[in-house]
């Protein structure tokens, strides 16, 4: 088995090779563990396949298979293993993800779905750069009232012990910050923390600032690399056998709202897995004017008045940069959308033009950015079993550019 990470192969026979591995390791797992081997499948797993390696099969070329993971990294994953069993497969297939993206930016344009952006290295570290920028910071992470909404969520679930679900928590900096004032409210042995995200790299970074930071503190964390989508599959953060000794409080943090296709349709999902009286935390940028005055929209919100900072484009084109074969200039262009499911929201979408050197052109949709009336959305959460306990304006510069909401689900 050794010698399968030593041979420089076709990337896409190296997918077929990974699925072999894996399922050796599933079979035998024992035997690999703190091996050569086992480093490289659990970073084949875990969707790693480096940026080169796919790069240079989209391009016909030949490429060693995945480079051994970090000694750092396999710290980790041992200190905190990921679950993994014989139905993995079925739920994430992050080789396979890796292809669909090669092909989609090969292909005649299309829509970039926000799960593409995060599955690679690179990606991921040029949207750690996003998150380190001082906009980011000023207008998102500083203004945010987090120590009122810990009081709020401690109030809520009273004497039952704690479990955090962290759903897409990226570098994992708001989630700590969370229950960095959640420790000294509620009982810190009782709380678990489980953080659920699709890219390794990303996973990797959040389980160990959460692990550093609460090492004294006797915080179980748990990481599991997959996908939010689909909750249901992942057994640890569903209500279950705990539905009546534990409460969980899942959150969305990171406006990751704004991004989904299908906003009432993910709290629908979400409501199947939990139990009454738990609850949801998610962040949400705000309308600045209704969907039936575009010119308005169009004055006053900021994605149509400045470039997206350079931090941002770069995260937004990296993998058609990166995947797209013979690209010479990517350019972006927002696009106001007014039809959508959620009453008194628009979306802005962000086209990237794509110039290949043959001349020919193509556009896709890196990035779809949704505003919300949280007045408008609570409503449509109420009809579909979730009562708002609070909303809470933040956000620089007006102070009510976000909105911080904690739902509970209702009882049936």
């Amino acid at each position: 088995m050794r010698d399968l990470a030593k041979q420089s192969v076709n990337t896409l026979e190296a997918a077929r090779q990974l699925r072999l591995a894996l399922n050796e390791l599933e079979r035998n797992p024992s035997a690999y563990r703190n091996s050569e081997a086992a480093a490289l499948y659990v970073r084949a797993a875990l969707g790693s396949l480096t940026s080169q390696a796919v790069q240079q099969s989209a391009r016909g070329k030949q490429s060693p298979i995945v480079p051994p993971i970090k000694q750092s990294e396999l710290d980790t994953l041992i200190l905190n293993p990921l679950p993994f069993d014989t139905s993995a497969a079925e739920r994430f297939d992050p080789v396979q993800l890796a292809l669909d993206l090669i092909r989609l930016v090969n292909g005649s344009g299309g829509i970039v779905e926000q799960t593409y952006l995060y599955l690679d290295e690179p990606s991921a570290a040029d949207w750690l750069s996003v998150c380190s920028t001082e906009s980011f910071t000023e207008s998102y992470r500083k203004t945010r009232p987090v120590g009122a909404v810990a009081a709020e969520v401690a109030q809520l679930v009273g004497e039952l012990p704690l479990d955090i679900n962290a759903l897409g928590p990226g570098d994992g900096k708001s989630e700590v910050a969370l229950i960095g004032q959640l420790r000294d409210l509620l009982p810190v042995s009782e709380m678990r923390l489980h953080l659920l995200d699709i890219s390794h790299s990303l996973l990797v970074a959040a389980c160990n600032l959460a692990v550093r930071t609460f090492q004294d503190r006797h915080i179980n964390v748990l990481a599991l690399c997959g996908d939010f989508h689909k909750l249901h599959l992942y057994e640890p953060l569903l209500a279950g056998a705990n539905a009546h000794t534990r409460r969980r409080l899942y959150t969305l943090l990171g406006y990751t709202l704004s991004n989904l296709d299908n906003e009432l349709g993910f709290f629908d999902s979400l409501a199947a897995c939990t139990a009454p009286g738990d609850l949801c935390l998610v962040d949400l940028q705000t309308a600045v004017a209704s969907p039936d005055q575009p010119d308005e929209i169009k004055a006053k919100d900021s994605l149509f008045n400045t470039a997206p900072p350079r931090a941002y484009a770069d995260w937004l084109t990296g993998p058609i940069r990166r995947y797209g074969g013979d690209v010479l200039e990517v350019t972006l262009e927002q696009e106001l959308c007014t039809e959508c499911s959620v009453p008194g929201s628009y979306e802005i979408n962000l086209i990237a033009h794509v110039e290949l050197v043959t001349g020919q052109r193509k556009g896709f949709v890196v990035g779809r950015f949704k505003r919300h009336d949280p007045t408008r959305l609570a409503e449509a959460l109420r009809a579909r079993g979730w009562s708002v306990e609070s909303v809470r304006l933040y956000g620089e510069p007006t102070g009510k550019g976000a909105a911080l909401m904690l739902l509970r689900r209702a009882p049936a």
